[in-house]
């Protein structure tokens, strides 16, 4: 029964390190879209006069965040930058 169950967590084990390395890939692959449109939800909650600019600053902001992941570390800053939340 012992040797059922090491086998069964192995095979577990393997599936979920596939799993969570698909899942990264999807959302690597997701990510930019995901950012563009957080940053136009917040745009477009900004009055009129505003949104030319806070979208060229915001897109700035965002170019200068380095690698994959670094979009969504500073959609949370929105907030902060005048993001109505």
């Amino acid at each position: 029964m012992g040797v059922i169950a090491l086998v069964f967590l192995a095979v577990l084990t393997l599936l979920g390190g596939a799993f969570s390395n698909i899942l990264a890939e999807e959302f690597r692959a997701w990510n930019p879209w995901i950012v563009r449109r957080v940053k136009s939800l917040a745009v477009g909650t900004l009055p009129l006069e505003l949104r030319e600019r806070y979208d060229e600053e915001w897109d700035a902001y965002l170019a200068e965040i380095p690698g994959h992941l670094g979009g969504v570390d500073g959609l949370p800053q929105f907030e902060e930058m005048g993001f109505p939340g």
